[in-house]
């Protein structure tokens, strides 16, 4: 029996979520061949599947304000759309809800968190139902160390502790509620680190939360252009530089509930490598 090939839309989407998952920012030319993919359909799939996916390759490529606005341009071409067919553009094809969740992903993978949640809240108040959208609120306002606004999403789950944060969340609330600390307070210190990860215009590979001695600690894992032997410099010039901001602007109690620092992401990569290597002798592979 011969294997039916895969539609190409399927195709160009495995190929961008194989990039995502391998958290390292694409290069040039890497970006142009899935550019010139998403063009060799154009005509073949509605409009607003193609800025779609070309939102979705300028996130793996980094550029932020380019990914945003093909996300946005999206989805006016798809409301331009049903306004000209006279038809409800939330309804019937689910084209809106699968825009606005790559929309929403995007926002979250460039750390746009404000507007992820800004984003968030209007998808979710359409499609309360929504498990995915759900999900990236719990970590979005979770990053942003807005842990009482992350626990209401959680607790829309049919499951709370499956949310791999749960435990987390649920710490961290209380260190923060000892302290006194309202999310609005929490929020300052958090958005230094994205202003900084924007300012410098670092790709974002991966974020990361655990509780360190009663803190709860924000890890930014960052890909950096080569030579490879420049980044732990660059990283230590980085996190120098955010230590420098947050004295200036931070109240000195936050310090010792709410801490963020920035890592390469080749640091990350090398964990996983170790940890998987250990599952397969250990045969659980």
């Amino acid at each position: 029996m011969t294997t039916q090939a895969k539609p190409k839309t399927e195709e160009l989407m495995d190929s961008i979520l194989s990039y995502k998952n391998g958290l390292r920012k694409i290069d040039k030319f890497e970006r142009n061949r899935l550019i010139s993919d998403t063009e060799s359909l154009r005509g073949k799939i509605p409009q607003w599947n193609v800025y779609d996916f070309f939102g979705m390759i300028e996130c793996l490529y980094g550029n932020a304000e380019l990914a945003t606005k093909q996300h946005e341009l999206a989805f006016n071409n798809y409301r331009s759309h049903c306004e000209t067919l006279r038809i409800d553009y939330e309804e019937p094809s689910g084209a809106d809800l699968c825009i606005k969740s790559n929309y929403l992903s995007t926002l979250f993978e460039i750390g746009l968190l404000e507007k992820c949640i800004e984003t968030g809240r209007d998808l979710l108040e359409k499609y309360p139902e929504n498990f995915g959208a759900t999900i990236t609120m719990v970590s979005a306002n979770l990053f942003l160390g807005r842990l009482q606004e992350a626990n209401r999403y959680l607790a829309k789950m049919e499951i709370p502790t499956e949310h791999q944060y749960h435990d987390v969340i649920a710490e961290a609330k209380s260190i923060f509620e000892e302290q006194k600390i309202t999310d609005d307070e929490a929020e300052k210190i958090m958005s230094f680190a994205f202003s900084i990860l924007h300012e410098k215009k670092l790709f974002l590979s991966y974020v990361d939360a655990n509780i360190v001695d009663d803190c709860l600690w924000i890890d930014l894992y960052v890909d950096f252009p080569e030579p490879v032997e420049a980044v732990a410099k660059e990283i230590a010039k980085i996190n120098w530089e955010a230590d420098g901001i947050l004295a200036k602007n931070a109240d000195n109690k936050w310090f010792d509930v709410i801490m963020f620092e920035f890592k390469s992401v080749k640091v990350l990569l090398e964990e996983r490598e170790i940890i998987e290597k250990k599952e397969r002798m250990s045969g659980k592979w």
